[in-house]
């Protein structure tokens, strides 16, 4: 991702999770030890209306949801509130 397509999150580090503008899409990764995966599915089915949603495990005992608005998303602040929503849901 280009500098100019992120966007941080002053509470959350910045390993944790990735925004891209230009795709619409926002990345979180979560430890699996804390949310285990029906967490993550119960979390991920409030947003089925309004998003893509990918769950995959990139490595050992983490796991990766992207959330991909159905419809164009032009700013970071509409990301910023999904991720902030999805946090909620866990």
């Amino acid at each position: 991702m280009s500098a100019d397509k992120q966007t941080s999150f002053p509470d959350i580090p910045e390993a944790l999770v990735a925004v891209d503008v230009g795709e619409s899409s926002v990345s979180l990764t979560i430890d699996a030890e804390i949310y285990p995966l029906q967490a993550l599915y119960g979390a991920s089915y409030v947003f089925i209306d309004r998003c893509f949603v990918f769950i995959d495990r990139p490595e050992a005992g983490r796991f990766r949801v992207t959330l991909g608005a159905k419809q164009a998303v032009e700013d970071a602040a509409a990301l910023r509130a999904l991720v902030g929503e999805f946090a909620n849901e866990l």
